[in-house]
């Protein structure tokens, strides 16, 4: 006799993320993790496990944006683009983010979660109504995203880990019914260069360079296992 569960209950996944080996796996709605070729649909995530951080990766990236986009703020009637959004206010210096201007050392910043809340904490009043804050857009994502209410804006050292490994982080995606990260696109980290640029990492090749914080990049939210 063999036994089979539906897989549409979501709650099948049995390695626990926080001891397992580095490597990519799926996240069940129980909080465990699936291996790659097993997971299914009703999977809420994807696991990304180094020996310099244990995070999970949301599954939707922009597929969110629609969603959100009523609720987003008193802005969203002008708002014409959310898929990009600018880094925040351009040549105000955020309090508790370290300025980093060189490459090798912002590789070494894993500190999304303290960056992200410094975003957020920071005023914004830009005039900027085409795209979206991407610090405000986090805010009201975690608001409505439902299981989980603690995603951030990865650090650069950490989004770079990601580009590192993004072809089987975007086959999970894949499996698990999810948005892949667009390899040709960048993507905003929420670490600062200086008052006016941030950091951001090309996924066609990795570039890894600072750019105005009025500019447009995509964001994709990940949060501690």
């Amino acid at each position: 006799v063999r036994f089979v569960r539906d897989y549409n209950e979501g709650d099948f996944g049995t390695i626990d993320l926080k001891t397992a080996s580095n490597g990519v796996y799926a996240v069940a709605k129980n909080g465990k993790g699936v291996a790659v070729e097993d997971a299914h649909e009703s999977c809420i995530a994807v696991a990304f496990i180094t020996d310099n951080q244990r995070i999970m990766i949301e599954k939707n990236g922009e597929a969110n944006t629609e969603i959100i986009k009523a609720a987003y703020d008193v802005d969203a009637a002008t708002n014409t683009d959310y898929t990009c959004f600018y880094w925040g206010m351009y040549n105000t210096d955020v309090v508790d983010i370290n300025n980093i201007s060189f490459v090798d050392a912002v590789k070494q910043d894993f500190n999304g979660k303290a960056n992200t809340a410094a975003i957020i904490a920071t005023p914004d009043t830009d005039s900027n109504t085409t795209y979206a804050n991407m610090g405000a857009y986090c805010t009201k994502f975690n608001e409505m995203s439902g299981i989980y209410a603690d995603w951030y804006i990865p650090a650069e050292g950490q989004l770079y880990e990601i580009y590192t490994y993004v072809t089987d982080i975007n086959t999970a995606l894949t499996n698990i019914g999810g948005t892949n990260f667009s390899t040709s696109s960048s993507y905003w980290s929420s670490s600062e260069y200086d008052s006016r640029n941030g950091w951001y990492v090309y996924f066609d090749n990795g570039n890894v360079n600072s750019n105005t914080k009025s500019y447009n990049n995509r964001v994709r939210f990940v949060r501690d296992i």
